[in-house]
């Protein structure tokens, strides 16, 4: 939150209160307005729990703002969001910047971006596109970390959810498809489908737990389908499920508390969370208590057959996870060879080209060519629902000139989701 002119900073962001207490249409189909209307049913009155006490370890800083290594002097941390597809932690401060460090601190990159900068999130861990939330005017700003420029989308959500002073905007995260914005004033959560042109469609809001005021930021984990929000006068974290019933709430370590994140997809019971806090630190908490997300499997079923570089070598990587970066990556194909990439979801392998078809019949083709250096590679986030132990089947038939069909394939690749 940022000082009022005229104000002077206390070490609690408290003093300055006056009150009391890209992605265009992302997923904006029949499954949003489903999951959509599900959270408006359930945003019913509140459940009353007894606070438990913080779960997780004792705090290491990581990103202390002015010391050596850390975040340039100034900088007041408003809002966090982990991003899988670099590992690295995105912070954002209310006086214009946003930063990217280590979880483990280490060296910061940071980008300008102009206004009154309270949260940030993502919609695809596969892609450099942020979002950003700015507060007065209340609305949301797309980021290119690639160019490290606005990419010039932007919506204003000033009909919906303007409040006096600067206790409008403050906290932003992705559902499924949906953004979910957080006002400090009351700690209602609005939930927004962001269009092209900046259009907006509005699809309700909810309460907080308890009608707790003082949001300070929301973080959605999507391998384990918990949204987490953080409310900094009361010093709690809330947990709820992707349709926005109550599950528990803990207090919450640290002071001034502004922005919460996840390093989700734990295959245990708990993982690392960092706090980002107005006061400048960063602060990293180990064995934050999660439900397990195991990851899935790469399995290589072989059948390739020999080339002008060698065999065609498909590899696979990614967890698997429901909004995690899933990639294949194609090696040793001809320079600029075109590539038939085949899927297949109930395959009948058989003899083909010398070696083996793992993917017919296939559900679906893509034709891409492979670079200079006769490789490829492709990314994208592995989307929520898929039922565990589904499985699914890639293949990829390869131009080459130098053999007697002009054609080789490589490996296959199966991925079953956990």
């Amino acid at each position: 939150m940022q000082s009022h002119a005229g104000t002077p900073r206390a070490s609690s962001r408290r003093a300055a209160r006056s009150r009391s207490t890209g992605v265009a249409s992302v997923r904006a189909g029949a499954l949003v307005r489903l999951v959509s209307a599900a959270w408006l049913l359930s945003a019913g009155a509140p459940l009353a729990a007894q606070l438990a006490a913080w779960p997780a370890g004792a705090g290491t800083e990581i990103g202390h703002a002015g010391q050596p290594g850390g975040l340039p002097a100034g900088f007041e941390s408003s809002g966090a969001v982990w991003h899988p597809g670099r590992n690295r932690l995105l912070v954002v401060s209310d006086n214009g910047l946003l930063a990217e460090l280590p979880t483990s601190g280490g060296a910061t990159t940071t980008w300008p971006l102009a206004g009154d900068l309270e949260a940030v999130t993502l919609a695809d861990p596969a892609s450099s596109l942020v979002y950003v939330g700015v507060e007065q005017p209340d609305g949301v700003v797309e980021f290119d970390l690639a160019t490290g420029l606005p990419t010039g989308n932007a919506w204003n959500l000033t009909p919906w959810m303007t409040a006096p002073g600067n206790d409008g905007l403050e906290a932003l995260t992705w559902v499924d498809g949906v953004f979910v914005a957080g006002q400090q004033l009351d700690g209602r959560l609005f939930r927004f489908v962001l269009g092209p042109g900046g259009s907006v469609q509005f699809l309700g809001s909810q309460l907080s737990h308890l009608g707790r005021t003082d949001l300070a930021d929301l973080h959605y984990d999507a391998c384990s389908g918990v949204l987490y929000a953080i409310h900094d006068q009361a010093n709690v974290i809330v947990e709820y499920d992707a349709l926005g019933n109550f599950l528990r709430e803990y207090a919450l370590a640290g002071t001034d508390q502004e922005g919460v994140a996840l390093v989700g997809g734990s295959p245990g019971n708990s993982t690392v969370i960092v706090v980002a806090q107005d006061t400048g630190e960063v602060v990293r908490y180990e064995a934050y208590p999660v439900a397990p997300c195991a990851p899935g499997s790469w399995d290589d079923l072989g059948g390739s057959t020999p080339g002008v570089a060698g065999a065609p070598r498909l590899v696979g990587s990614g967890p698997l996870q429901p909004g995690w970066p899933a990639a294949l990556d194609l090696l040793s194909a001809p320079p600029s060879a075109l590539l038939l990439a085949w899927l297949s979801f109930a395959p009948t392998p058989q003899p083909a080209l010398g070696g083996t078809l793992h993917v017919l019949p296939f559900a679906n083709q893509f034709l891409f060519a492979a670079d200079a250096g006769g490789s490829f590679h492709v990314s994208t986030t592995w989307p929520a629902g898929v039922p565990s132990g589904t499985s699914v089947w890639f293949q990829f038939v390869v131009q080459d000139a130098s053999v007697r069909h002009g054609l080789t394939l490589s490996n296959a690749l199966r991925a079953t989701a956990p």
